[in-house]
């Protein structure tokens, strides 16, 4: 989540740059964190129950057509989150399943191919949506779709996350084609064992 910092700075930059005047610039799709948390994460739940089935869409954007000084409002405006709790009744700790698919996107123009590099968090493959999902007390490990996670009890770090980055801008090193268009993704938690 703090690679968001970084992308709207880098993505300012390129924007606002005069070096990079002849490059011209391909639509540009925008930036979707989505983020839940467990309150409690020992509670005694249902195995079968679902805690959040949930859609996301985030529209392209059009570089060039959005000034450098609101680009990051642009994007901002694709935010979404959806939060999920649980109903805590017992030291018991669930498990849980998170499955996700999202849709690819093509190939997009490659006008910024010489000054951006993207990366995908990446638990599945290719451009478009990349969901991932971490626990708040590992939030460097992502989770494969379908991958059964165990939530123990914790102190000051409850919960867990997942998030959605289709790229972020970091440096201008070993460039990869912007994509565009619309992207859209499908998220599921499921309680495997109370």
């Amino acid at each position: 989540m703090n690679n968001k910092i970084n992308f709207f700075t880098v993505l300012l930059l390129v924007c606002s740059s005069n070096s990079f005047a002849s490059i011209v610039p391909p639509p540009m799709s925008g930036h979707i964190a989505v983020s839940g948390n467990i309150s409690v994460p020992t509670c005694k739940v249902a195995a079968g129950s679902t805690l959040l089935n949930a859609s996301i869409s985030m529209p392209s954007i059009d570089v060039d057509k959005v000034k450098a000084t609101i680009v990051g409002k642009a994007i901002l405006e694709t935010l979404k989150s959806f939060e999920f709790k649980l109903e805590c009744d017992g030291p018991v700790n669930p498990k849980l399943k998170f499955t996700f698919e999202h849709e690819e996107i093509p190939d997009g123009s490659k006008g910024y191919d010489e000054v951006i590099e993207r990366l995908i968090h990446t638990t599945g493959s290719g451009a478009g949506i990349s969901i991932g999902l971490a626990l708040a007390e590992d939030s460097g490990h992502l989770v494969k779709s379908g991958e059964v996670l165990p939530m123990s009890e914790t102190t000051d770090k409850t919960g867990m996350y997942y998030y959605s980055l289709p790229m972020s801008l970091t440096s201008f090193k070993n460039a990869s084609p912007v994509r565009s268009g619309e992207m859209n993704a499908t998220a599921t938690v499921e309680v495997i064992e109370p």
